[in-house]
Order: C-alpha cells, then sequence, then structure tokens
C-alpha cells in the first residue's frame, strides 16, 4: 500500500446498539407492511434512545442522539435500506363492489324512468369508487439495484388503461 493512502479508516460507531435496534424495527414494521416515513423513523430512533438511557443510565451512547434526517439517511445507507416508492397507488376495493355498481346503476335507471329526466344530464360518472383516505406512496426497504420504477411514466400508463 502506498505510504500517503490509507485504508478505509473511519470513526466508531457512536450508536451501535441504537443502530442495531432500528434496523430490526424497520424490518419487522416493513413485514408486517406498515408504513416508516423519516419522520416515524427519527421519532421511533429517539423514543430507544431514551429506553436505552433509562436502562444503562446517563452513557455517552445516547446522550447526544438527536435524531436529525441526515442520521436517517445515512443509517439508510449503511444498512442497505432506501425509501421505497409503492407502486400500487389504489386502494383494495371493498368486498361486493360490483354488487354496489349494479344496485346504484338500477337506481339511476330507476330515477331516469320516474322523473323523466335524460341520461345525458349525468356526465362526469366513473364506475370506479373514490375514498379520500390517500395512503403516503413512500416507504422504507431493502434497496434494489436492478430497476428504478418512474411514478410519473406509471401513472400515465395506468390513467390510459382507467379511462
Amino acid at each position: 500500500m502506498p505510504r500517503m493512502k490509507r485504508a478505509a479508516r473511519r470513526k466508531k460507531a457512536r450508536w451501535p446498539n441504537l443502530g442495531g435496534k432500528l434496523k430490526h424495527w424497520v424490518k419487522s414494521q416493513r413485514q408486517t407492511g406498515a408504513l416508516v416515513l423519516t419522520k416515524i423513523f427519527i421519532d421511533q430512533g429517539r423514543r430507544i434512545a431514551q429506553e436505552i438511557k433509562k436502562s444503562k443510565g446517563e452513557g455517552q451512547e445516547t446522550t447526544d442522539f438527536r435524531g436529525m434526517p441526515i442520521y436517517c439517511f445515512r443509517f439508510m445507507k449503511r444498512n442497505g435500506l432506501s425509501l421505497k416508492t409503492r407502486t400500487k397507488l389504489a386502494q383494495k376495493m371493498p368486498d361486493a363492489y360490483e354488487e354496489k355498481i349494479l344496485k346504484f346503476h338500477s337506481y339511476i335507471i330507476n330515477l331516469h324512468k320516474n322523473t323523466n329526466f335524460e341520461l345525458c344530464h349525468i356526465a362526469n360518472m366513473d364506475e370506479f369508487p373514490l375514498t379520500f383516505d390517500v395512503p403516503s406512496n413512500k416507504t422504507e426497504s431493502k434497496q434494489w439495484p436492478s430497476r428504478q420504477v418512474d411514478m410519473r411514466r406509471l401513472i400515465t400508463q395506468l390513467s390510459g388503461i382507467l379511462f
């Protein structure tokens, strides 16, 4: 090795116990399918740091943990985690949605017969039930180096299929 070159000299980890517990927590959240955002990750890190501080007493390991977003991003990079964008944007269809659609259609037809209004006055009626409980489309997961999903392209493709 050349005289001036140094081999991967880094500082020791500041919070080794915290990192292991956080990684375990993220993996357990991902297995259950729960949403893990950077803010939630930081809050959980602060909770774990407080637990470690209470169990071990005042130690250097967790007294200076602030839980900044940069820690989250570097932690994810170190442990092979990344913000994953969900490709499935729509929610699951409710039970018996086909029956509900048929009932709605029959209601409209009966209303048309009883009140004699023209069907052309009904505009922009889609058959897709809409819910306003929109989940976030980012979560943390294992990095996939192979293929990145372009969400804008996917949305335009899906909107072309649906409408």
